[in-house]
Order: C-alpha cells, then structure tokens, then sequence
C-alpha cells in the first residue's frame, strides 16, 4: 500500500491533478480508503478536494493511472484543510494501534475497514471496523501524536 505522503506528491506531480477540474478555492481536505482487512495491501487512497465556493468535493483515486471523480455534492461542507506537514503518524501505525485497541478494548476481529484522514479541530485518523461478530467499532487516532482519541462499537441491529 501507498504511503499517504507518497500518494500525495504523485498527485502533485500528476496531469490528473494540474488539468483537473477542482475549483481555484479547493484545498485538500481527506485521505480515504475502504478495504477487506485481509487485501489492505492492495487498497488504494481516495484523496478529496474540497471547494467551499462551490460547495463540492473532486477526488482522485490513486490507482496507476489517476482517476478523477469530479463535482461531488457534500452535506454539511467539508472538514478544515489537512496541513501534510501537522500528520505525524502514518495510515499503517494507526491502523496497528486501532486493531490493537479493538482487539483488547472491545474484543473483536476486523473483517474490513474504512479509514479517513481528517482535520476536525485535529488532525486525525477515523478508523471504521466492519468486524467478524458483524459490528461496527470506530476508532479515532490523532495524527500528530498517536493516542487514541475515542472508541466506539455497536451492533448492525437495534
């Protein structure tokens, strides 16, 4: 898997990027990926920018050749602008400390997951875990120093 920092700048560099059709305003406001826990290695970063004047998101899936997802509608706007030198901890070690905290904390076993870069008053990693017993278990790991910021679980069903 493509280190975030890597897919960064490969965007960057990228005809995708420099002819694409984000708004002059856009920043750069999202890292995702949506994977089965057992092909994460293969997943690729979806990476967002938003553009407040419009009110719109263009993405850019990182496969080898970028794909454009331009004029997305967002509800409610997007998040604050990520700053790439404010992430200190990669994809790869927060998603190790995740599993680690639902495995103790909530006693339970990843099947897939969701995994978003935000910046919402901190930079921060907001890990979804589909797990084995099918529930659902969020867990939030701030990006600069690496603690667990929240967990949260429940169930598919009321």
């Amino acid at each position: 898997m493509e280190d975030i920092k890597e897919a960064y700048e490969r965007l960057m560099q990228s005809e995708a990027f420099c002819t694409g059709e984000k708004g002059e305003d856009s920043y750069l406001s999202s890292f995702s990926l949506m994977a089965e826990t057992n092909k994460l290695e293969a997943a690729k970063w979806q990476i967002d920018y938003f553009s407040p004047s419009a009110g719109k998101m263009t993405s850019f899936l990182m496969k080898d050749i970028i794909e454009v997802r331009p004029d997305q509608a967002i509800l409610g706007g997007g998040s604050k602008p990520i700053e790439m030198d404010a992430v200190k901890v990669e994809f790869k070690e927060a998603f190790a400390k995740a599993e680690a905290s639902l495995k103790s904390s909530l006693n339970e076993t990843s099947q897939s997951i969701i995994a978003v870069l935000q910046n919402r008053n901190t930079h921060m990693w907001i890990i979804t875990f589909i797990t084995t017993s099918m529930k659902v278990a969020c867990i939030e790991i701030d990006a600069q120093t690496g603690d667990v910021i929240s967990e949260k679980a429940g169930s598919f069903t009321a």
